[in-house]
């Protein structure tokens, strides 16, 4: 949506905490987030299964974008216990991951996506690592950011991200992190020794990534879902993963690019193979509406518990 006369840089941040369960934790990091000056809160998706939430902020400074992750992610290293966290989900620590990105073409109406690659986005991915490493965790970067553009999905792998340690799924700090430290060392060192006790943080740019996940039908077999995973996943465009969620195995998606493959798309492969599912569900606010939020047209930021 075009709006006439703006000029401002619209920057967004999309931080991943690792707690879903509790509104006690989960409302005090809101009421912190809200109170943050320069920033907007946007959207808060709680998502108890995954035992996972995220929180999306907006503002034209990216000085005031670092101050509050900093602010969000120090408080969630003395609310989450990560050495106890149990989860469906893979993650890397309490503050698992802030994706960072340059809005301002969604908001002039001519992208849905946004820049990934602009100045103020990679400035803003500086920022914020070192905002989230002065809270004693460890830092690795991705995207433009990173000396050789590493992506996230490299990144992830090198540090054990996909690597379950219980059949169930993932359990406390991962065990492959304080190896990685050593064959991978950080890229924003923490500004003491936390002895990963908060695990380590993933900072980055990019477009856009939409998350969206489709419950594949109770009865389909190990087999069918393994084929539809395939048959869904298409390189930068759709990466994908089966978890299980709330009684159903889902095809649990990252669409890269959403200007070109988007939820309908991913919908139609489905159909077209001739696979199966209950529902599907966009996770979080899309940049579509950063305007009305981030102008204050709606009164409130959108609240997200599945």
């Amino acid at each position: 949506m075009a709006v006439a006369g703006l000029r401002q840089r619209v920057l967004a941040l999309k931080i991943y905490l690792s707690e879903g369960r509790s509104n006690v934790v989960l409302d005090q990091l809101v009421a912190l987030a809200e109170a943050c000056a320069g920033v907007r809160l946007v959207d808060t998706f709680r998502d108890k299964p995954y035992h996972r939430s995220s929180l999306t902020l907006l503002s034209d400074s990216s000085p005031a974008l670092a101050e509050a992750a900093g602010v969000i992610g120090a408080n969630a290293c003395k609310l989450i216990d990560m050495e106890s966290h149990v989860a469906s989900h893979p993650r890397l620590g309490t503050i698992d991951h802030i994706s960072c990105h340059d809005v301002t073409a969604v908001a002039e109406g001519t992208s849905l996506v946004g820049v990934g690659h602009s100045e103020q986005a990679i400035q803003l991915v500086h920022d914020v690592g070192a905002s989230i490493a002065a809270q004693a965790v460890p830092v690795y970067l991705y995207g433009p950011a990173h000396p050789k553009q590493r992506q996230l999905v490299d990144l992830r792998r090198a540090l054990g991200y996909f690597d379950r340690t219980t059949p169930q799924g993932w359990c406390g700090i991962p065990p492959t992190l304080a190896s990685a430290l050593q064959s991978l060392p950080p890229d924003v060192r923490a500004s003491s020794d936390s002895q990963l006790r908060h695990g380590v943080c993933t900072v980055g740019s990019g477009p856009w990534t939409t998350g969206f996940n489709i419950a594949l039908c109770t009865s389909c077999t190990e087999d069918e879902q393994e084929a539809a995973l395939a048959a869904v996943r298409r390189p930068g465009l759709v990466q994908a993963m089966l978890l299980p969620h709330d009684g159903h195995v889902e095809l649990a998606c990252n669409l890269l690019d959403a200007d070109h493959h988007g939820p309908i798309d991913v919908l139609e492969t489905l159909q077209k193979h001739h696979f199966r599912y209950d529902f599907s569900y966009v996770v979080g606010v899309q940049p579509s509406k950063f305007v009305q939020l981030f102008q204050g047209h709606e009164a409130a930021p959108v609240d997200t518990c599945i």
